[in-house]
């Protein structure tokens, strides 16, 4: 039986990969974030509180529960807030990170970290795994930062850079752009929505079971695991309410300058995915069918709720 540690448990890909894992025999699951657990645990899951920014507590839970794996999804992944709070964003997505590898070596214990594309400066996007980074943000840097310390370290590591994923989940941390869009529209309330920057969405199923194929398969190095089709943030924005029947006239395209947000945003951002495609046989949804599998999922729940 593999033993998986995920942090960041209180998190929307942490409770999708919570889900995947779900009733799997050969797979026992520890799950783990700073603080209390916020949602119901799957039967034969586990909860620990764990702050990653404390070297001590994290190495000894390691030492502990000895993890074949460790899937880091903790972080402070608002770019906004991260150029507010940069000692804090520094502290949870490096510190933290570091502290990880730390409990790792007791072990030998392979570490999946996620990143993002915002390692990039979004001039010549999308980008593949082999161009170099350029961050021009402080959640960009600290990203750059914690995937060197990790193809520095000695022990077995993953990379895998996502690129704004979307979807639903019971009770979310925070709404992400599909049902932050969806319940504006539904008020009848205008949306700014940049048509400035592009990006390649991600649903986030594809990528909680592309963590889980790697860490069962114990693949290691840098992958991106994205969504296939690059797109406006406002062509987007109107396939959502396309695919959700909502009316589109709602949405404002505005510039990302004209937003006036904290943090500088790449523009012309999104991951290529051919490397995943061809060594991990990853194969993401279409846009349009991956918006209508939200769609099901949104339904359903709302459904549960009227009952």
């Amino acid at each position: 039986m593999k033993k998986f540690l995920i942090t960041g448990s209180n998190g929307f890909l942490a409770q999708k990969l919570a889900a995947h894992l779900r009733g799997r025999k050969d797979i026992q699951v520890l799950m783990c974030s700073r603080g209390a657990n916020r949602y119901p645990l799957y039967e034969g899951h586990r909860y620990a509180s764990l702050d990653i920014c404390d070297r001590t507590q994290t190495k000894a839970l390691a030492s502990e529960y000895r993890p074949d794996v460790i899937i880091n999804t903790a972080a402070i992944s608002h770019p906004d807030l991260c150029e507010i709070n940069k000692e804090e964003c520094w502290k949870v997505n490096v510190e933290g990170v570091t502290n990880l590898i730390h409990a790792c070596l007791l072990n030998q214990t392979h570490l999946i970290h996620l990143s993002s594309d915002f390692v990039f400066d979004g001039d010549a996007g999308p980008y593949a795994e082999e161009d170099l980074p350029h961050p021009v943000n402080i959640y960009g840097k600290s990203k750059h930062a914690s995937e060197e310390l990790l193809k520095m370290s000695p022990i077995p590591w993953t990379i895998l850079r996502n690129c704004l994923s979307y979807g639903i989940l019971q009770n979310m941390p925070r709404p992400n752009l599909v049902i932050r869009l969806v319940e504006e529209l539904k008020r009848g309330k205008t949306v700014p929505v940049t048509y400035d920057q592009f990006r390649t969405p991600t649903l986030i199923e594809d990528l909680a079971e592309a963590c889980i194929d790697v860490a069962i398969r114990q693949v290691t190095g840098l992958y991106h695991i994205a969504g296939g089709e690059l797109v406006s943030v406002l062509d987007f924005a109107r396939k959502i309410a396309e695919v959700f029947d909502l009316d589109p006239s709602w949405i404002r395209p505005i510039t990302t300058a004209a937003l006036k947000k904290p943090a500088q945003r790449p523009l012309r951002g999104g991951l290529k995915i051919e490397k995943a495609q061809e060594e991990l046989g990853y194969c993401p949804h279409f846009l349009d069918q991956g918006l209508k599998f939200v769609r099901k999922q949104y339904e359903e729940m709302n459904a549960t709720y009227r009952k």
